[in-house]
C-alpha cells in the first residue's frame, strides 16, 4: 500500500468514527427507491432514480437511464443479470462460457477478455464492487437496478467507460412484512428465496434474506463422463441492519455470503475440434463428448456500511465495503475426448484455476442541501483490491521415451497477485439558471496504482523422475518461457463531464451532454512476451443529446437519445501463436467511432395494463486500429465492426393485472427481446451474429391475501444462438426453452 492511500484510507476511517459519535437522518440518496404510486392510468407513476448520486425523478435525470423494480423482477421470475440487461436498449451480455465474469456490453463497450478489467462501472447499494471476477451471481430480494448508458467517468469513475449498474437491495424496515417464492421447473429445477422485516428496539429494522436455487439437470449433456453439464446450485443468505441513532445520523449495515457450484465450461463443437491433427465428431447444442469434468465454485462474502448524517447545510455519508471472492475450477481446454490413448498425436489438456480477490472500498461524500439553486456534491474514495491467480495446464500426452506422461505449466504460477490501489477525488456541481434551463458539471481525477508480482513455467510432473522433468522443460521452453519478475504501472485520469437540460413544457425535457469514462490499463497474466504483460488504459468520450417526455396525463413516458462515442487507445484480444501454440494476449489497438439511437416508451392505458417498448440501434466501427501491429499476423481493422456487438436490440413486455372478481386478480405478462446484426469473434475468428426473437410468456392468479401462483415458459421458440467463439471453433449458445411454475407468497 502506498503512503498517500494509508493516509485517505485513514482519514476516511477516522471520518466515518466521528460521524458515529455525532450527537445527532435519513438516508442518502443512493438508498432511494422507487416511490410508490397511484394505480396504473389515474395518473403518472413517480420513479424515483439515484443515477446522478442524488434522488430525482427518473423522467427528470438528463442521463439515459433505465430503473427496473424489484417487484417486477419478482413477479417475472427474474434473478440472473443477464435477463435485466435483456430489457436494456443497446445492451447485451455474452453468456460466459467460462464462469468467470459478468459480460456486459453497454453501447459496443465490454470486457474483452476474462483477465481484463470491467467495461461497467458495477455498484451495490452506490457502492463500488468492480474490480477483477465481478461474477454477480442471482439478484434476490432487490428494490430496483439502475443501468446507465454511456461513459460515466466524472460520476462513477474508474470502469465506467461503457456505463453503470447499479444493485439496489430492500431496504430493511420497521414496518415488518417480507415474501416467501417457491418454483420448479425445466431440468428438475427448484428455486426457493424470501425475504422478513424486524423491528429492533425502538429505532432499528432488520431485513433477512435467503435463497437457494438447484437444477440436477441441463440441456447440454456430456455423452463421455455421463454428466449433465449445465447443473448448478446457487446458495445465500443476506442480512441487512438499518438503524437511526438519532433525528440526523443513520446507519446501514450488509452482510451477504454466497457459495455457488456449477460448471466450469459450456461449449459445443459444431464443426468438430482439432486436436493436434486428431479432428473431433462434431456435436449438437445437447450432446458433447469431453474427457474433463466441468466444475467449478466461487464462494463470495460481501459487508458495507453507509454512515449518513444529515446537516442543515446538507449531507454527509461514509461508506465502507469489503468482498472477499475465491473461484476455483477444472475445464477441459482441449475440448474433446480425444486422449493420448487413443491418438498418438492428441494430447489431453486440462487447466486448473485457483484464484481469489480481496476488495475494499471506502468513500466520503458530501452533498449541499438541494433547497437552492445551486447544488453540489464533493467526495474522495480509496480503493483497493488483491487478486490471487494461478493457473496449472494439465497436458497429457505421448513421450518418445517415457510412454504416456502428464506436463504440468504454471501459467502463471501459485503466488502471481495484482494489487490495486485507486485514489480518486471528484466534485459535481448543478446551478438552475432559471425555471427552464438548469447546467450541471462534474470532474473527477483518479489515480490507479497496480502492481504485480509473475511467475510462469513448466513445472515438476511430480512423478521423482528427474529425468522426465528435465525433458518436459526443455519440450515447453518455447511456448512456455519462464518468467519471474515483479512491476508497477500507475494511471492518471481527468473525467470532466457536461450537462445542460431545458424545460420545454412542465412534462417535456430536452438535454445535451459530454461525458468521458476510462478503463485502467493492467496486466495480461497470459503474456507472450515480457513486453506483452503490461497494457495501456481505454478511454472514452461521449456527445450526447436527448428529450423525455411524460403525456397523455402520464399514461405515456417516452425518451429518445442520439449519440456519438470516441474510443480511445482501444482494448482487443490479440491472437499469435509461440512455439506452435495458440496464445491470446491483450494490447491497445487504436480508436473506435460509435453512433447510436435509443428509444424508450413506458405506458399505462388501463388500470390492469402495462408495457414498456425499447429500440436501439448502433453503429459500432474501429476507426484507425491494428491488431498485431508490426507481427506477420498483422490486421488492419480500420473500418471493420466492433465485435460482440449488436447493430439492433429491441424489447416488448406487456403486464397484465385484471381483476376476476373480489376475491381473485388474473396477473400475466409476456416479453419480447430482438437481437439482430454484428459479428461474433475477435478479428481471428469472425461469424455473423445470428438473429434472435426471445419470446417469455407468463400467466396466473393472485389472491387477495397475497399468495400469486403463475406458470411459465421461456424462450418459446426454443433458438439457440451463438453467444461466443473459441479459437478453435469451440461455441457457447443461448438456453433453449424452459418452463416451470411458481407460487408467491407476501405478508
Amino acid at each position: 500500500m502506498t503512503r498517500n492511500s494509508g493516509v485517505l484510507s485513514r482519514m476516511l476511517m477516522s471520518a466515518t468514527a466521528i460521524a458515529v459519535m455525532l450527537p445527532a437522518g435519513q438516508a442518502v440518496a443512493q438508498q432511494a427507491g422507487a416511490t410508490a404510486a397511484p394505480a396504473a392510468g389515474s395518473e403518472r407513476e413517480t420513479v424515483v432514480v439515484t443515477a446522478t448520486r442524488r434522488s430525482a425523478d427518473l423522467q427528470d435525470v438528463p442521463v439515459t437511464v433505465t430503473a427496473i423494480s424489484g417487484d417486477d423482477l419478482l413477479a417475472n421470475g427474474v434473478s440472473d443479470l443477464q435477463d435485466v440487461v435483456a430489457l436494456i436498449p443497446n445492451a447485451v451480455i455474452q453468456d460466459n462460457p467460462e464462469s468467470f465474469n459478468t459480460f456486459v456490453n453497454i453501447r459496443g463497450m465490454r470486457i474483452v477478455d476474462v483477465q481484463a478489467e470491467p467495461n461497467v462501472g458495477l455498484y451495490r447499494n452506490g457502492l463500488y464492487m468492480g474490480g477483477h471476477r465481478a461474477n454477480l451471481g442471482s439478484q434476490v430480494d432487490v428494490e430496483r437496478i439502475e443501468v446507465l448508458r454511456g461513459p460515466q467517468g466524472g460520476l462513477y469513475g474508474r470502469s465506467s467507460v461503457g456505463g453503470t449498474v447499479d444493485i439496489i437491495y430492500a431496504t430493511p424496515s420497521r414496518d415488518g412484512g417480507g415474501y416467501a417464492k417457491a418454483s420448479y421447473g425445466s431440468y428438475k429445477r427448484t428455486e426457493v428465496q424470501g425475504a422478513v422485516n424486524l423491528a429492533v428496539g425502538d429505532t432499528g429494522a432488520l431485513r433477512l434474506t435467503g435463497w437457494s436455487f438447484n437444477q440436477t439437470e441441463s440441456e447440454l449433456f456430456n455423452e463421455t463422463l455421463n454428466e449433465f453439464v449445465g447443473q448448478f446450485s446457487d446458495r445465500g443468505v443476506r442480512a441487512g441492519y438499518k438503524v437511526d441513532l438519532s433525528d440526523r445520523l443513520s446507519v446501514l449495515w450488509t452482510l451477504e455470503s454466497r457459495e455457488w457450484e456449477g460448471p466450469s465450461m459450456r461449449t459445443y463443437a459444431p464443426l468438430g475440434i482439432s486436436n493436434f491433427g486428431a479432428m473431433s465428431t462434431p456435436e449438437t447444442v445437447d450432446r458433447i463428448r469431453r474427457d474433463t469434468r466441468s466444475d467449478a465454485d466461487i464462494t463470495e462474502l460481501y459487508a458495507s456500511q453507509v454512515i449518513n448524517y444529515k446537516l442543515d447545510s446538507g449531507e454527509l455519508t461514509f461508506n465502507a465495503s469489503y468482498k472477499d471472492y475465491g473461484f476455483n475450477s477444472i475445464q477441459d481446454s482441449d475440448q474433446t475426448s480425444i486422449g493420448p490413448q487413443s491418438s498418438s498425436v492428441a494430447r489431453q489438456t486440462d487447466i486448473v484455476r485457483d484464484e481469489g480477490t480481496k476488495d475494499y472500498f471506502l468513500e466520503a461524500l458530501y452533498a449541499s442541501a438541494d433547497d437552492k439553486p445551486l447544488t453540489w456534491l464533493l467526495g474522495v474514495s480509496y480503493f483497493n483490491e488483491e487478486f490471487n491467480f494461478a493457473r496449472t495446464i494439465k497436458s497429457r500426452r505421448n513421450t518418445p521415451s517415457y510412454g504416456i506422461q502428464t506436463a504440468l505449466i504454471g501459467f502463471p504460477k501459485a503466488g502471481t497477485t495484482v494489487e490495486t490501489e485507486t485514489l480518486s477525488a471528484f466534485a459535481t456541481a448543478n446551478y438552475d439558471v432559471s425555471d427552464a434551463l438548469s447546467l450541471s458539471a462534474s470532474l473527477r481525477y483518479s489515480q490507479d496504482t497496480k502492481s504485480l508480482d509473475y511467475s510462469q513455467g513448466v513445472l515438476p510432473t511430480g512423478t521423482g523422475n528427474t529425468a522426465l522433468d528435465s525433458f518436459f522443460a526443455t519440450l515447453l521452453a518455447g511456448p512456455y518461457p519462464t518468467y519471474v519478475f515483479a512491476s508497477e504501472s500507475e494511471f492518471d485520469n481527468w473525467s470532466p463531464s457536461l450537462t445542460a437540460r431545458f424545460r420545454l413544457s412542465d412534462s417535456v425535457n430536452a438535454y445535451a451532454s459530454y461525458g468521458t469514462g476510462f478503463r485502467p490499463g493492467a496486466f495480461n497474466l497470459s503474456p507472450t512476451t515480457v513486453q506483452t504483460i503490461p497494457y495501456g488504459q481505454e478511454t472514452a468520450t461521449n456527445y450526447e443529446v436527448g428529450l423525455k417526455g411524460s403525456f397523455f396525463d402520464g399514461r405515456l413516458d417516452a425518451n429518445i437519445a442520439a449519440f456519438m462515442m470516441r474510443q480511445e487507445d482501444l482494448l482487443l484480444a490479440m491472437q499469435t501463436s509461440l512455439g506452435g501454440v495458440d496464445r491470446t494476449y491483450l494490447d491497445n489497438v487504436g480508436t473506435a467511432n460509435t453512433s447510436g439511437i435509443e428509444i424508450e416508451t413506458f405506458f399505462r392505458p388501463t388500470s390492469w395494463l402495462t408495457g414498456a417498448v425499447s429500440v436501439g440501434w448502433l453503429d459500432p466501427k474501429f476507426d484507425d486500429a491494428v491488431a498485431n501491429r508490426g507481427k506477420p499476423s498483422e490486421q488492419v481493422l480500420s473500418g471493420k465492426l466492433i465485435p460482440y456487438t449488436r447493430e439492433w436490440t429491441a424489447n416488448a413486455q406487456f403486464d397484465v393485472d385484471a381483476p376476476i372478481n373480489d376475491a381473485l386478480t388474473f396477473v400475466g405478462g409476456a416479453s419480447i427481446r430482438y437481437e439482430s446484426g454484428g459479428i461474433l469473434g475477435d478479428y481471428y475468428v469472425v461469424d455473423p451474429y445470428d438473429t434472435m426473437t426471445k419470446i417469455d410468456l407468463r400467466a396466473g392468479v393472485e389472491t387477495n391475501g397475497g399468495t400469486r401462483i403463475t406458470a411459465y415458459v421461456r424462450n418459446l421458440l426454443d433458438e439457440h444462438i451463438s453467444q461466443f467463439w473459441f479459437y478453435n471453433r469451440g461455441t457457447n449458445t443461448s438456453e433453449g426453452q424452459t418452463w416451470g411454475v411458481d407460487i408467491t407468497q407476501r405478508f
